[in-house]
């Protein structure tokens, strides 16, 4: 009889170690999709791409863009002035 009491005890050990490793990989996993999602709204907010209706968002709706995409920006950027004494 003893010899069952252990092995139950063993499988129990193991169901619960098993149970634990599995709790706290999701809860690992959620943790990183949280700071994943977070890093991304923080770094498009900062970039002023956070849209306030849906389809202004340049990432999911480029329609704001036209004609050839490799053509580079159309703002020429100027050297700035020496500055005055």
């Amino acid at each position: 009889m003893e010899i069952f009491r252990t092995a139950e005890r063993r499988h129990a050990s193991k169901l619960l170690a098993n149970v634990l490793d599995t709790v706290w990989l999701t809860g690992w996993m959620t943790a990183m999709t949280a700071v994943t999602f977070s890093n991304n709204t923080e770094q498009r907010s900062a970039r002023g791409m956070l849209a306030e209706t849906p389809g202004e968002d340049p990432l999911t709706n480029p329609s704001w863009t036209s004609g050839d995409l490799t053509a580079g920006p159309s703002v020429v950027l100027q050297p700035e002035s020496e500055p005055s004494a």
